[in-house]
């Protein structure tokens, strides 16, 4: 945990709260978890949202994100092993909404 708080130390510009030092935004995509995720246990709970690192490479074991649906109609899904779907990144983060 010290290595990722020195990499991306919390921060706070124009009065919203973050980490610095990740790659601009166009690497980064963000979704919305759902229960059949299946992630409760490490925290990613029904409604979080999900930034994923687009340019981390797929990775056994890690939370692998993929695009099971269509080109119109774009479903995500997390998994730690491949699945069927285009394999979009790796989950950097989430934020869990309580309203």
């Amino acid at each position: 945990m010290n290595g990722l708080l020195q990499a991306h130390p919390p921060t706070i510009s124009y009065g919203v709260i973050g980490c610095s030092m990740y790659e601009n935004e166009s690497s980064i995509l963000c979704c919305v978890a759902k229960d059949d995720w299946g992630f409760g246990d490490v925290g990613v709970i029904d409604d979080s949202i999900v930034f994923v690192q687009r340019k981390l490479a797929f990775k056994e074991g890690a939370l692998n994100v993929f695009n099971v649906g269509d080109s119109e109609n774009k479903v995500y899904k997390m998994s730690r092993h491949k699945i069927s779907g285009k394999y979009v990144g790796r989950a950097l983060m989430t934020v869990n909404q309580f309203e």
